[in-house]
């Protein structure tokens, strides 16, 4: 299910446009007349819910008039209001890269992007009295030269009237579920000047470094791309597809870069309008414009896969009731009590088209539209073509709690004012465990957290061990830095290699069966914890908030 909206995800959001947008300018007013800031007409703001596959933060508009911010902390709006890398904000509370916020705020129909960074700045200094200066540091950076300025693989463009794009081209959906994920991702540039093109380059690069344009190339060039996906890096080669394939260099180097000091920022934003309700009432749950659904075809992908064209059209095949429903309430299966059999038997192909009015087409030319808002017309469609009819209840399940075991191996922060943060990045200057083991292929590195704050953060990492939030019963007090670095589940059980290849196991009674399997270096995330951090993490029966099916139809209504 991660790796079907991973694709629909790529397919949104190949667009350089959309990578990162330049920061937002002042508007100059008329002379002798003071700029009135630009600001959202109401907004509001409340702590995050739990979501077990969204857990990204994210901004995109509803409608014409909604502007929306998902899962994201202060540290992310910042990011987003200033248009700045998070590295390069400095400053602030320990927390402002943990607590997660919603915000939903009404804004002038068709709003352009730029004018709602504006707004968004303009809500952060209201509601959480955000104080920032800015100043200038140099910083880590993946440096791009060209090797031959005269000759570069590229060709000048060849139709400027072209709108400058880098077009994704999807790969084809795996016939089995055993199919390894695609290793290359294809893309076709065109009008395409440097400046424009490295726009979307820092998502796949090495660290998340920005990168710097120094290939000295002038004017707009044409050409085609192929990004390989190195599962040892959890991310792309571009260092070597760059330089095969257009003749550029990409080194780490530093340069001089702007930055953001924040000098003061509140937790708590002021309260909401006791009018909220009355003055920002919710929209009516977007639904598909017209949809199809249909058994999967018996040479159909047998794994559910999620793509979305430039037309406005939803794509969902080889997909069961209960990845559907999953993918509708952004839960896992385990999520779901009293799953009937026939949810996960029978495969089905939907195909949903986005309506054009509620979202009109970004620059990028598809529909404004965010996978939230896709996930609800999924929900609509459920309950519209199968009748289904749902609640939410405490329920034990099978959970996994976080012990202590023997004497922990954890090292005190070294910096008890520094941001309590997780991520993938290793500390500039250390190397990355992957580089010796790449088969213990992910990476959790977390900065002054507690016990309860990295229980919270590991299921969001480890998707594909975890099904429910983890409970923290260690008892450790105070604050931590750690290094966590294991192999993903099926690496871990034997069942594919790294490079995604399906392990085919041998017949119980052979042989072959009663022979130990040799040693790989791979280890599951229990054994990195016990290893690694001398914790102890167990499944136990814990009451936690679970879907519950009070009705499904079988089979869809006819289209």
């Amino acid at each position: 299910m991660k790796q079907a909206f991973a694709i629909l995800a790529l397919t949104l959001l190949c667009s350089p446009l959309l990578a990162q947008s330049a920061a937002p300018s002042a508007v100059t007013p008329p002379a002798g007349k003071a700029a009135a800031a630009p600001a959202f007409e109401i907004a509001d703001i409340h702590p995050s819910p739990y979501s077990f596959y969204s857990t990204y933060a994210r901004t995109t508009t509803q409608g014409t008039d909604r502007y929306l911010v998902r899962q994201a902390t202060l540290l992310d709006m910042i990011s987003f209001a200033y248009s700045l890398d998070q590295d390069h904000i400095f400053g602030g509370p320990t927390w402002l890269d943990f607590d997660r916020y919603e915000v939903t705020a009404k804004q002038p129909p068709s709003t352009p992007r730029d004018a709602s960074l504006l707004m968004l700045r303009a809500l952060l200094a209201d509601r959480f009295k955000l104080v920032v200066h800015n100043d200038t540091r140099p910083m880590p950076a993946q440096i791009l030269t060209a090797a031959d300025r005269a000759t570069p693989k590229m060709k000048p463009v060849a139709d400027t009237t072209a709108d400058p794009q880098c077009q994704f081209h999807p790969p084809a959906a795996p016939p089995t579920p055993d199919t390894p994920p695609p290793t290359s991702y294809t893309f076709t540039c065109r009008n395409m000047t440097m400046e424009q093109y490295i726009k979307n380059l820092p998502r796949f690069g090495p660290g998340g470094l920005p990168i710097i344009d120094q290939t000295g190339l002038k004017g707009a060039w044409d050409f085609d791309v192929t990004y390989t996906l190195l599962p040892s890096r959890n991310g792309f080669d571009l260092e070597h597809d760059l330089d095969k394939q257009l003749g550029l260099k990409l080194t780490i180097g530093q340069s001089p870069q702007p930055v953001l000091i924040v000098d003061k920022v509140n937790q708590t934003p002021t309260p909401n309008s006791p009018k909220i309700a009355e003055l920002l009432p919710p929209p009516a749950p977007p639904s598909f414009d017209v949809a199809t659904v249909k058994p999967t075809a018996p040479t159909g992908p047998r794994a559910m896969q999620i793509m979305f064209n430039r037309s406005g059209q939803v794509n969902i095949s080889g997909a069961s009731l209960q990845a559907l429903i999953g993918e509708a309430y952004d839960i896992s299966g385990a999520g779901i009590a009293d799953i009937p059999p026939f949810l996960s038997k029978n495969l089905w192909d939907v195909v949903g088209k986005i309506p054009q009015d509620d979202y009109p087409k970004g620059p990028n030319g598809m529909p404004n539209v965010s996978f939230d808002d896709i996930k609800l017309m999924l929900r609509s469609l459920l309950i519209e073509r199968f009748g289904m009819k749902t609640h939410f209840e405490d329920r034990p399940t099978d959970a996994y709690v976080l012990s202590a075991s023997g004497t922990p191996k954890l090292k005190k922060t070294a910096d008890p004012n520094s941001r309590t943060t997780c991520n993938e990045s290793v500390p500039v200057g250390e190397k990355d465990p992957r580089a010796t083991e790449p088969i213990r292929n992910y990476l959790m590195v977390c900065t002054n957290v507690t016990m309860t704050q990295f229980a919270h953060e590991l299921e969001p990492f480890a998707l594909d061990y975890i099904k429910s939030p983890v409970l923290d019963s260690t008892h450790i007090e105070g604050s931590y830095d750690l290094t966590l670095n294991w192999s993903g589940s099926r690496i871990a059980r034997g069942l594919v290699t790294l490079d995604g290849k399906v392990v085919t196991k041998p017949d119980p009674g052979s042989a072959e069966a009663s022979e130990p399997a040799a040693p790989t270096g791979a280890i599951s995330l229990p054994d990195a914890i016990s290893k690694q951090l001398g914790l102890k993490m167990e499944l136990q029966k814990l009451t936690v908030p679970m879907l519950i099916l009070d009705h499904i139809e079988e089979t869809p209504t006819e289209n």
